[in-house]
Formats: structure tokens, sequence, C-alpha cells
């Protein structure tokens, strides 16, 4: 068996959403990518035999759409990094996913722009936006809209405590819906490009979501949120993580893990990026970098 192409997919993981819910449009998301990345490594090889491991069962059913959409009719032997956490709301289905459908479209030289991209992924799972390159909010269900609201952010910071509650994104769906109600225009009204009103917008969203799925740390988190000065507070509406939004930078977020020590709470500090899904393709004999496409 000969290897003709092979790369590796990185896709950043989340601190769960700054916006999730249900307008008069249906489903919105609007997820806070963080600079923790899960890795997918892809190799097409001229042996028509398919392997994924370890075999879960959305990255092998990305497989299968990748397959579809590439065209590629040699063998794929997928391999997932699993560095993100499972069931906790930070994006690691999506990570798997959008690395299993990046990565091969990628080493087969078949080119994605982001909105298909989105499209490719809501149909294995309710997708995060976090393979998008910037911040986008997304029908994160039919992929029926995907509107690019910010570009990368600067230097923001998250504080970020896990309940350590796991969470199946299907079966909060299933069970759930795809979020609570959110008011009109609140997309449209929205600067995406403050953080104060960023803040406002994520604290309100997590608010609403304790009705649907609560985070026993939401309350701790704003009181630090308010302790700190920060923009605000965000959750996982679909697990188990909450964080601490802090523009002004690193040292914000230090007083801010500071803050939740003396609660007893464990914080992780992350910076907020939003590079979107990139692959690193190695074909025999040169290497090239594959992003996915602005529409």
């Amino acid at each position: 068996m000969s290897v003709v192409a092979e790369g590796t997919a990185f896709v950043p993981g989340t601190c769960g959403e700054l916006l999730q819910g249900v307008d008069a449009r249906g489903p919105v998301l609007v997820s806070l990518p963080v600079e923790l990345y899960g890795t997918v490594r892809v190799a097409l090889t001229d042996e028509p035999s398919l392997t994924v491991a370890p075999a879960l069962p959305k990255a092998t059913a990305a497989l299968q759409v990748a397959l579809e959409r590439s065209g590629w009719k040699g063998g794929v032997r997928i391999q997932l990094g699993g560095e993100l956490p499972h069931s906790r709301g930070m994006g690691s289905s999506t990570a798997d996913v959008a690395g299993v459908i990046g990565g091969v479209c990628a080493c087969a030289g078949v080119a994605l722009t982001q909105r298909e991209l989105l499209r490719l992924l809501v149909q294995v799972e309710p997708s995060d936006s976090s393979p998008l390159s910037g911040l986008w909010a997304v029908d994160h269900v039919a992929a029926s809209f995907a509107t690019r609201v910010a570009g990368s952010p600067g230097h923001v910071y998250v504080a970020m405590v896990d309940s350590m509650r796991d969470t199946a994104t299907l079966a909060v769906h299933a069970a759930l819906g795809p979020g609570p109600c959110i008011p009109d225009g609140t997309l449209r009204r929205t600067r995406w490009d403050d953080w104060s009103a960023i803040g406002r917008v994520a604290t309100e969203s997590a608010r609403r979501n304790q009705s649907r799925l609560p985070n026993p740390a939401l309350d701790v988190a704003c009181a630090v949120a308010e302790r700190v000065d920060a923009a605000g507070v965000c959750v996982a509406h679909s697990g188990s993580v909450c964080g601490v939004l802090c523009p002004v930078g690193l040292v914000q977020a230090l007083e801010a893990r500071d803050e939740f020590t003396r609660t007893g709470l464990h914080a992780r500090i992350l910076r907020v990026r939003a590079p979107g899904l990139r692959v690193r393709v190695r074909d025999r004999p040169r290497s090239r970098q594959w992003r996915a496409q602005r529409d």
C-alpha cells in the first residue's frame, strides 16, 4: 500500500458559545474559538481500504461525507488526535468532523468555501462555527445561513472553569432543542467588534440557557466577572464549561483565575483565536497549506 498524499488538520476548540438559541430565522450560534486545537491526521492510499482510529461514529460518518464530496476512490487512513476533552462543549466532535472532511478534501486537492464546509459538517451533527475563520453567526443545525460577524479577535482571553458534567451534543439537541429563544434583532443589533457589547450578549445568552441546561458555575463566574471588570461570561450551551471574557488582556484573565481559586474552582486561561480549519498537506515530494476559501 502506497501513500498518495497525507496531511494534518488543525481545528480550534471552543469555550462554548457567545450566542446560541433560536430567533425568528431559526437556530443561531456564535462559537467562542480558543487557542487549543484538535488534530486529525489523514493519509490517502492507493488501495481502497478505509480506517478511522479510534473508530468514533461521528468521524466515521464524516469520512463518508468527505469521500462523496471529494470523489476520492482510493483508500483513506484517519487518525484522530483526541486533544480536546469530549462531552464538555469544547468542540471536540466538530474538530473531528471538520478535520476529517477538510483533511480528505485538502489531500484530494478539492477546494471548499467556508459556507460549503459548514453545509458538509451539519450533515453529520449540529456544528460549532469554530472551523470557519473569524467569528461567524450560523444556523448550526441546517446551515441555512452563515454570516461572518467579525475577524479574528486580538488580545482577548477567557478564564474557563469546567463543572465536569458529561454532555452529548446530539442528546441535548434531541431532548432540549437547538437552544432557548433569542430576542429578535439580537444578532443584527450587536456590535461584534465591541467586546463590551459581546460580553453583554454572551451573558444574556448564558442566563437564558440556565432554564434549558443549568451550569452550576454560572453564578460564580458572573460574580468573578464583576469583580475583575470583565466584559461578561459565556457557557457551553450543550456542555459543562463556563468562562469569564477578558478583553483587557492576560493580566485581567489572571485576576479572574485568582478569583475563581478563592471560591475553590480551578480556572484555565485560554487565548481567544479564530484561525478556522487549517490543513498542512504533504504531497510527494512537496508540502502546502490548505484553508477553506472565503465565499
